[in-house]
């Protein structure tokens, strides 16, 4: 379903139905305005040989321009007219590529990888498969954004798929889109990936994932503003697009606009793919806004043994565990399927530091260090991957941990160096870095405090404090969301001002296309927060 827009007051949504049956595709499609939900065009359904399936998005796309009485120009009759692959099976794997791109887990390492090698196998099909090589440039330079493998042999792939594209299309959105991603995602140059970003929207201005990156851009710039209109300017494209929606509400969570977070995840909840992670995020977003524990009391209640009792379930109750700090009950569940967390697997080596952590607040230190036994392979780690951050802090904290004094400073110094390269990077404001590990060795072998270096949930739920570990209230814990601002009226305002303007109101998203997406809606502003 897309939306696009005939008249500053009009908006019609584009609904279609394609069916495969071996060689053959049906297919149908109708234009409805989305203020009456009435049709104002249609496509009967028809047969057509596969091979002929671009023909027909070709037709389609030219029947609604004559429908809403649009002239489109030679280079937008180009675009419709061009043909992305002659290889049906190197569109079929693109395609399985892109559906694994926008399932909630899309970020991983493990999704990301099988991203990769559907879009390596297509490029190998048709090397000439542009909008194959686009995304490829994507998920490489993902990897290495994100710290999976931040080595210069994945940039230098990343820059690879980049030319591939500017090579064999160069007047194509694809171009300037894989460009995009390589300025973005490897070389973290945010002002010429905007750039490229924005020649690609003139000439797609109806593809919802260009508003979406273009917002992600803008986040990382600190310009939040601007980074909810565009997402809210991808949803409404696209109103079931799952990955815009939770962009958007994970933006109002970090300026505290809550009422709009939690409505916007209710309707990602109701009408998007079933995810236990995607189910429990308005519950744990209610506890964020004021402390309340009841919506995650309802949903564990909800829960049969099963899903429970899973991997994902297990890994969202100890993430509710170590939210509220009980930090009992979260060793408790990670006896059930020790070190069976859904982790990607180049942090995989961190999670004993988890574990180790809520040990040390239960007074444990001894079984704290005997969970730290993947140190090696961090250690090796930095050594092939020495600009990357993540490995560097989480290093450092584990050799503070086992009481390693100089082993803790070297990384710690290592990783901060890292990050600072990064400092354009305005996206975690206005909280404080999160690199931050303080060791006073002169209280015997132990560390006296550990502050922000670890995971966001588990830093809620072990507070070191004059070398004693306590556990904040859930109250106290869910004021811990962010360091400088607390979900009091007058702080979450100050946190919102700071993130979107004073003066500057979030786009109204309790709109038609919104109301279509499910009978929910979002809530106006109202507070100007």
């Amino acid at each position: 379903m897309l939306a696009t827009t005939a008249a500053p007051s009009q908006i019609l949504i584009l609904e279609g139905r394609v069916r495969r049956a071996g060689h053959k595709v049906r297919v149908s499609a109708q234009l409805i305005d989305a203020r009456t939900d009435t049709p104002v065009w249609g496509l009967p359904a028809s047969e057509r040989e596969l091979t002929d399936v671009f023909a027909v998005q070709s037709e389609i796309a030219s029947a609604i321009a004559a429908a809403v009485q649009t002239a489109l120009s030679p280079q937008e009759k180009k675009l419709i007219a061009r043909r992305p692959t002659d290889n049906i099976a190197a569109y079929d794997l693109y395609l399985k590529a892109r559906e694994v791109f926008h399932q909630p887990t899309a970020a991983g390492q493990i999704e990301t990888e099988k991203q990769e090698a559907f879009l390596q196998a297509a490029v190998q099909l048709d090397p000439k498969f542009a909008g194959a090589w686009t995304m490829l440039t994507r998920a490489h330079a993902y990897l290495y954004f994100s710290d999976y493998d931040h080595t210069p042999a994945r940039l230098a792939r990343a820059k690879t798929a980049a030319d591939t594209v500017v090579r064999i299309d160069p007047d194509s959105p694809d171009a300037l889109i894989a460009l995009g991603h390589f300025y973005f995602f490897g070389l973290r140059d945010y002002d010429r990936a905007i750039e490229q970003y924005e020649k690609a929207r003139r000439l797609r201005p109806s593809d919802p994932d260009l508003p979406q990156q273009i917002g992600v851009v803008n986040k990382r710039q600190g310009r939040w503003s601007e980074a909810v209109a565009q997402f809210s300017k991808g949803l409404e494209l696209d109103p079931l697009n799952f990955f815009v929606a939770q962009t958007l509400a994970a933006a109002f969570e970090s300026g505290h606009r809550y009422p709009e977070a939690i409505a916007l995840r209710r309707r990602v909840m109701s009408a998007g793919p079933e995810d236990l992670v995607v189910a429990f995020n308005p519950a744990l977003a209610a506890f964020r806004a004021n402390g309340s524990t009841k919506e995650a009391i309802e949903f564990f209640a909800r829960l049969t043994p099963t899903p429970a009792e899973s991997t994902i379930g297990l890994n969202v109750r100890k993430r509710w565990a170590a939210t509220t700090g009980s930090l009992k009950e979260y060793l408790r569940l990670e006896q059930i399927k020790p070190n069976d967390w859904p982790a990607d697997r180049a942090f995989r080596p961190m999670l004993g530091r988890d574990q180790a952590l809520v040990l040390i607040a239960l007074g444990d230190l001894a079984g704290a260090r005997n969970r730290l036994s993947n140190v090696e392979d961090l250690r090796q780690r930095v050594v092939s991957e020495p600009a990357n951050s993540t490995v560097w802090a989480n290093l450092g904290e584990i050799e503070a941990l086992l009481g390693n004094k100089n082993e803790a400073l070297r990384p710690q110094s290592r990783g901060v160096d890292a990050r600072n390269a990064r400092r354009a990077d305005g996206s975690a404001a206005p909280q404080k870095p999160r690199l931050r590990l303080r060791v006073d060795w002169r209280q015997g072998a132990g560390p006296r405090g550990i502050r922000a270096a670890a995971p966001h949930d588990l830093q809620r739920a072990v507070c070191f404090r004059n070398g004693k570990a306590t556990r904040p209230s859930p109250r106290c814990a869910a004021t811990r969301d962010s360091r400088r601002c607390s979900p009091t009226r007058r702080t979450t305002r100050r946190c919102s001002e700071r993130r979107f303007g004073a003066s500057q109101k979030a786009p109204d998203q309790n709109t038609a296309m919104g109301r279509r997406f499910s009978s929910e809606g979002i809530p106006p502003e109202t507070g100007g927060i």
